[in-house]
């Protein structure tokens, strides 16, 4: 699940070639800056859920932008505290965009990660996220609604 987005990327800033925008389904705030959500997709098999967004609409591959923010699937529909969490195995994050970089092996700081599932096909969601990246920048994102699957 992890390699499948990993593969996968996330800016603010958009493009000269970037598409007419839709509404945004959501925004996220990064460095403080409330960006919009245009794609998101997410993930999971027995031990994990990844949920990845983006406010680019180009297609996944192409997309130079992203978040990844993922849970234990044993945690779903729990509060994580981050700081008492296991980094990679509890939890999951990973932010990329032209500039900035933050690696899945370095520990947030603090916050807090909620992820729940609901329907019939389990495709609608309930996530929170509030958290402080290592060096200190904060990262939300808050949504309900449903999310495609990534197509395998």
């Amino acid at each position: 699940v992890a390699s499948l987005l990993l593969g996968c990327m996330f800016s603010c800033q958009k493009s000269d070639e970037e598409p007419t925008a839709a509404e945004p389904i959501g925004t996220y705030v990064f460095k403080g800056e409330e960006c919009p959500v245009h794609s998101a997709i997410y993930a999971s098999n027995n031990v994990s859920l990844m949920i990845r967004i983006s406010p680019l609409l180009k297609p996944i591959e192409e997309q130079t932008t992203y978040a990844i923010i993922g849970i234990n699937t044993a945690l779903e529909g729990e509060t994580i505290d981050v700081g008492n969490a296991w980094n990679n195995d509890d939890y999951y994050f990973r932010y990329e965009d032209p500039v900035y970089y933050y690696s899945v092996y370095r520990k947030l700081q603090s916050g807090t990660i909620r992820i729940e599932r609901s329907g019939a096909s389990k495709d609608t969601f309930d996530i929170s996220v509030d958290v402080v990246l290592p060096d200190g920048t904060d990262f939300s994102f808050e949504y309900q609604g449903q999310i495609a699957s990534a197509t395998l």
